[in-house]
């Protein structure tokens, strides 16, 4: 319950310059907030007549309350605050592929061993979060690859294994019996 005595299940701030900020007062709040992305949130937005603020929160609202937003994963204060001290620095990792990352970071910071201290971490914190992500991916696909109805979903342009998965779910809730 929230002030104005409703039950909020999902609060969808869009992705911008604030969106860490803002995201991290919600949750403090208690209030579960999912970052949405901007693109996704204009376009469906834009089907409406008058383009005033007002009308964008009830777009948006609607957005969350039916499911049809795009997750965007915000930073951490301590991603954000490390990220500003390699900029201090002029150091920018730039566009690398997954493999080279780590041997980019290196390179940056072989020249400021005080940095070293610091960002040395942060190749295997990364190590470990990608593998964790790829299990958990690999058991998404287990689960949608042999299910008939997810396949179909993903034939759709933009429904991935997590969206059908979703929709399914969803779908299943809606045809359980209903307590009278």
């Amino acid at each position: 319950m929230n002030g104005v005595g409703a039950r909020l299940e999902r609060v969808g701030p869009e992705a911008g310059p604030l969106s860490q900020w803002l995201s991290e007062g919600l949750a403090k709040a208690g209030l579960p907030a999912i970052c949405i992305e901007t693109r996704h949130a204009k376009a469906f937005i834009k089907a409406q007549v008058d383009k005033i603020d007002r009308n964008d929160a009830r777009g948006i609202a609607q957005m969350m309350r039916v499911n049809l937003y795009r997750p965007v994963h915000v930073k951490t204060v301590a991603s954000q605050k490390h990220r500003v001290l390699l900029r201090n620095f002029g150091l920018k990792v730039g566009t690398v592929d997954a493999g080279r990352f780590e041997a980019r970071v290196k390179d940056l910071i072989e020249a400021l061993p005080d940095l070293e201290e610091v960002f040395s971490v942060l190749p295997a914190a990364r190590r470990k979060v990608r593998e964790a992500f790829s299990q958990l991916h690999r058991k998404v696909m287990d689960i949608v690859r042999d299910d008939t109805v997810c396949l179909r979903l993903m034939s759709i342009p933009g429904v991935g294994p997590v969206t059908s998965l979703a929709f399914l779910r969803e779908g299943l809730k809606n045809l359980a019996p209903r307590a009278p």
